[in-house]
């Protein structure tokens, strides 16, 4: 297998809110961008303290990214594209956020990695 040249990468560390009784799990928002212009978005959620089949409502500045289905408190999503304009664009910077039935469980900033 070839290696693909990274051209751009932007990482989101997800962390429950600083408020709240305990912590609601971790996980981890990454969205690159290789040389041969194909783009990769890569969403992993871990001891989330939710019932099997809920559902992950993942958002980036305020706008919907992906719906995942949580089980055995993790979600993941591994999505590539062949080209640009299929994976959402991203700003380092920008919240991102996971709902479970409208509860803010993990958050956090996009940087440049």
């Amino acid at each position: 297998m070839a290696l693909r040249h990274v051209d751009f990468e932007l990482e989101a560390k997800l962390a429950g809110p600083a408020a709240g009784p305990s912590p609601r799990g971790s996980g981890k928002l990454e969205r690159k961008r290789y040389r041969d212009g194909s783009e990769r978005l890569k969403v992993s959620l871990r001891k989330l303290d939710v019932a099997d089949d809920s559902v992950a409502l993942v958002t980036c500045g305020g706008i919907e990214i992906t719906r995942l289905p949580i089980t055995r408190g993790r979600a993941g999503l591994d999505e590539e594209s062949p080209g640009p304009g299929v994976i959402p664009s991203l700003q380092a910077g920008q919240s991102v956020e996971v709902y479970v039935d409208g509860v803010l469980l993990l958050a956090g900033i996009l940087f440049e990695d």
